[in-house]
């Protein structure tokens, strides 16, 4: 059998097996015989993702990484590739010119094998909320039903925080001058008068 690259299943042919020259040949005997053989398929409708585990981080100082993808065998139609992060606002996806909370790749018959780019960049968001793990599901939507709806696992990426929880103060008044003889600096606030 010979690899094809297509998910055809088992493909039946036969062998024609005839005496063409030497002594049956020349003495009328029939001497041919016919096989039915089947070449059994050995290829997969898969999505394959190159992404290695120390890329899957990103940062909201706008760092980004990104995945490379392609399908495991050639596809009977073309097949589009949905990647969607469960949370826009730490981790944006951009492909095609397009940057958002889903963006799509697309393959033929003729662009299957070749490595399709997807970028991942955290986002700022001023919240002082630590690491945050953000998922990407991977949906695959085509006329070839053995890659439609195909069960694809997630991504997940870390998007690391760069907020830090703090408390600013600004007082509304001159502070003024304390010397080593005041025991403390009193403050009154008129915050009783201003909720009558």
């Amino acid at each position: 059998g010979i690899p094809d690259n297509t998910v055809d299943g088992s493909v039946p042919y036969s062998v024609l097996f005839s005496v063409e020259s030497g002594e049956y040949a020349h003495a009328g005997v029939a001497a041919s015989a016919e096989h039915l053989l089947s070449n059994s398929d050995v290829d997969v409708a898969s999505l394959l993702v190159d992404m290695s585990d120390d890329l899957r981080t990103v940062s909201e100082t706008g760092t980004f990484t990104g995945a490379g993808f392609s399908l495991s065998s050639i596809p009977h139609a073309s097949v589009t590739v949905v990647a969607r992060v469960s949370d826009s606002g730490e981790v944006l996806a951009s492909a095609n010119g397009r940057t958002g909370d889903a963006v799509s790749i697309f393959f033929d018959d003729e662009s299957w094998s070749d490595d399709k780019y997807i970028a991942f960049q955290g986002v700022d968001d001023d919240l002082a909320d630590g690491p945050q793990l953000v998922e990407v599901t991977l949906t695959l939507q085509s006329a070839d039903e053995d890659y439609d709806g195909l069960s694809v696992s997630s991504i997940w990426l870390t998007n690391n925080d760069d907020d830090v929880a703090a408390v600013d103060l600004e007082a509304p008044f001159d502070i003024g001058i304390v010397s080593e003889s005041q025991a403390c600096l009193l403050y009154t606030s008129d915050a009783a008068d201003e909720e009558d």
